[in-house]
């Protein structure tokens, strides 16, 4: 697109349009620069989850102060993806865009979103080994340890429509994120424009299946520690964590992640202004 002079945020209808040439570029992607941009954004929502479990640790205050502080805490995985580059499954699900508008195949799409979630899975779990062997949940007493059981353990034993309505709320959340974050054209802008729905996926306890890469077995691990047996471990639901229950959770969240961003939000914001819109011809695009 061309560079626009005005001070003003770019307007949706062109955010549509760089979204769909955004889909173009990351679908073309070279294969090793998908692999490293894709771990490293598993790095980065690992490192805004541990940030996360030190924010709430111990917590005793009202629940819905206690989410938003967690929500915005966890900010710092997402501005460390947009800001420094890295490739995340939830926001590539807006590459229905391209799709739709047959800038890509089909098949270019959901070969990204396979590469793409599989690699954010590899960061997400280097970091879980990180966080464990630097015995980051001992933090506090092990009131961080005891968070990490909590989240973990309930996430494991929702049961699977629960999570994939879940998973439709955290990925409408992450990709309207990455459509305000799109509009700014300084770094104060584009965090200020993320901060709210992000902080808002968390808060709401939506399923992202990438941050549960993390959460989950990083519980899975700090469960057979002493933490466990410490008062206010979450005993009745200890149960759940294990890696039969860790795939019965990512299934219906990457599901639900995929609804939420490329149909509720990426269909519906190319119906509104990219459909039935005139073509633009190969050499305008180069052009733009």
């Amino acid at each position: 697109m061309a560079e626009i002079s005005s001070p003003d945020a770019i307007t949706p209808a062109e955010i549509a349009k760089k979204i769909e040439q955004l889909g173009v570029t990351k679908a073309n992607m070279p294969l090793h620069r998908t692999v490293i941009l894709s771990i490293l954004a598993g790095v980065f929502v690992s490192l805004g989850s541990i940030f996360y479990f030190v924010a709430l640790a111990g917590w005793n205050g009202s629940y819905g102060v206690g989410q938003v502080l967690g929500g915005l805490v966890f900010n710092l995985g997402l501005a460390l993806i947009a800001l420094n580059g890295a490739e995340l499954f939830t926001g590539n699900t807006l590459l229905s865009i391209a799709a739709v508008q047959r800038r890509i195949s089909v098949g270019k799409m959901v070969r990204n979103w396979a590469l793409v979630w599989f690699f954010n899975g590899v960061g997400a779990l280097l970091m879980v080994g990180l966080a464990f062997a630097a015995e980051h949940y001992t933090g506090g007493g092990g009131l961080v340890g005891l968070k990490v059981l909590s989240v973990g353990a309930t996430k494991a034993s929702l049961p699977f429509g629960v999570v994939f309505a879940r998973g439709i709320l955290a990925n409408i959340f992450v990709t309207l994120a990455v459509w305000a974050y799109s509009s700014g054209k300084t770094v104060v802008d584009k965090i200020a424009a993320m901060i709210l729905p992000i902080t808002g996926f968390v808060a709401s306890g939506s399923e992202h299946s990438i941050a549960n890469m993390f959460f989950i077995p990083y519980a899975i691990l700090v469960k057979s520690t002493s933490v466990a047996t410490m008062p206010g471990a979450p005993i009745e639901k200890l149960y759940a964590l294990d890696w039969g229950h860790f795939v019965a959770n990512l299934i219906p969240a990457t599901l639900g992640n995929i609804v939420g961003g490329a149909l509720f939000v990426g269909l519906v914001y190319w119906a509104a202004y990219l459909w039935q819109e005139p073509a633009q011809s190969e050499a305008g695009r180069k052009a733009a």
